[in-house]
């Protein structure tokens, strides 16, 4: 089967686990595109060859060695992937720790309102990836990158390239917040209250002897291995949250459950889209198809949204209905510290977070790469980068506690833009000659304005919220 690391996540590992972000490394390709389709020519009248990425006239884009870091596409390897088997490898790009937010994205929408919402992102989730193959046939392209250049010029690509890097890096903000709040409670319950019960410690010893060192490596292959345990960590996600909530005691504020619909209901669009992102893999899950075709790519992307989507209704609703307008972005801290079967569930998803930060980074650090180190690191350089997004991500993770905040954040920019925003501007620049009665052209556009609202509310609806607060 065609390897590859997973939100999500991204979505990275999902959370992202989603991100390994391999087609980062081969985004050096050249991305001129090959004679257009029959069905493209039509459209595409007056878009212009865009030629290589942003590289030097003399930089040919091959990798050149066997690099362990890189995931090897199915063209190098030589093997394909059946649909069940591309199916499982989209699912493995979307779930994972980003899913512990979908009960607090109930919270916030409304537990009827949030699985009306958490279909309907897994809709246009599906067609943005169909769509993005779609614009790959018809332009030639086999990379979200040089799919992007293609259509988008130089503007285009900075702008993916941002979104490329925010997103994992926002991700690790995430995972080094959950396992402050997570380990600091396990380490309770094992020691008694020490220094080791403060989660600026925790943050700081967990970032400095696991989680660095494993960024540091530029060899993450054996990491990638450990992809089917988002997966795993993700039901017995499941698993605690339908046993815990069975046996816990609700909280007096609980408040009405279910509710219809709440006023914070475009800030659970960004959750949601945190969780269900997984472009950045698309077009090597393509590429790794048998026989590969839109026909077939449908068909496995219908089933891995499918799969993906009931996954998360079923977090989201038991991990929702003990605790309801109580219920936190770490749906695990509502429950008691002393519960071991919890405990457990901390332990484990702690472990699996902290597998998944070494991933995020490698992304982060590649974008890095590839828009300001054309040579490629050197040792020196490779341990400064590293060192300086995890700094970074340390102090933010020290300073603030609100994942909530930062799952709303990611969801409504960086992954608005890579699933939904970006997508639909493609689209409608690539069918702009088409009727507007013909769904090629009205669909895209759609989802582009989609992602511009959620973009634009959500955004002035935080800044709001936080102003309010303080």
């Amino acid at each position: 089967m065609f390897g590859m690391a997973g939100k999500n996540g991204s979505d990275a590992l999902g959370l992202d686990i989603s991100v390994l972000g391999a087609t980062l490394l081969t985004s050096s390709t050249d991305p001129s595109p090959s004679p257009q389709s029959e069905n493209g020519d039509r459209y595409l009248s007056g878009v212009e060859d865009t030629g290589a990425l942003l590289q030097d006239d003399n930089d040919t884009g091959e990798i050149e060695g066997d690099d362990p870091t890189i995931i090897q596409s199915a063209e190098t390897t030589g093997k394909k992937s059946t649909i069940p088997e591309a199916s499982f490898n989209l699912i493995n790009s979307i779930v994972g720790a980003g899913m512990i937010g979908i009960p607090f994205a109930f919270k916030e929408a409304g537990m009827i309102a949030g699985i009306l919402l958490m279909i309907g992102m897994g809709i246009l989730t599906d067609y943005s990836i169909r769509l993005l193959i779609r614009l790959g046939e018809v332009s030639g392209t086999t990379t979200y990158q040089a799919l992007v250049y293609h259509y988008g010029g130089r503007s285009g690509y900075i702008l993916l390239s941002f979104a490329q890097f925010m997103f994992p890096f926002f991700g690790m903000c995430a995972y080094s917040i959950i396992v402050g709040q997570m380990y600091p409670l396990v380490f309770t319950v094992l020691f008694g209250e020490t220094a080791l019960s403060d989660r600026h410690l925790v943050i700081t010893l967990m970032s400095l002897f696991v989680m660095v060192p494993l960024a540091m490596k530029r060899d993450i292959a054996g990491l990638a291995r450990w992809s089917l345990l988002a997966i795993f960590g993700i039901v017995f996600l499941a698993v605690v949250l339908i046993i815990g909530g069975t046996t816990v005691e609700q909280p007096v504020d609980r408040g009405p459950v279910p509710t219809v619909v709440e006023p914070n209901l475009v800030q659970a669009i960004g959750v949601m889209a945190f969780a269900y992102v997984c472009h950045h893999n698309v077009f090597l899950v393509y590429e790794s198809l048998q026989d590969a075709n839109e026909k077939r790519m449908a068909k496995a992307t219908h089933a891995s949204i499918g799969a993906s989507c009931a996954l998360m209704l079923v977090v989201g609703v038991v991990g929702y209905l003990p605790f309801g307008a109580a219920t936190q972005a770490n749906v695990l801290d509502n429950f008691p510290v002393d519960d071991k079967l919890i405990t457990a569930g901390r332990l484990f998803f702690g472990m699996v977070v902290m597998l998944t930060y070494p991933i995020e980074c490698f992304v982060a650090r590649e974008v890095i790469t590839e828009c300001f180190f054309a040579g490629g690191l050197t040792l020196r350089s490779h341990i400064l980068v590293t060192a300086g997004i995890c700094i970074c991500v340390l102090a933010i993770a020290l300073l603030t506690n609100d994942l909530g905040l930062v799952f709303e954040i990611n969801g409504l920019v960086c992954a608005n833009i890579l699933a939904y925003s970006l997508p639909g501007f493609l689209g409608a620049v690539a069918f702009r000659q088409a009727a507007w009665t013909d769904p090629e052209r009205w669909k895209p556009t759609l989802l582009l304005l989609f992602g511009a609202a959620v973009f634009f509310i959500g955004t002035v609806m935080i800044f709001l919220e936080q102003v309010g607060d303080k």
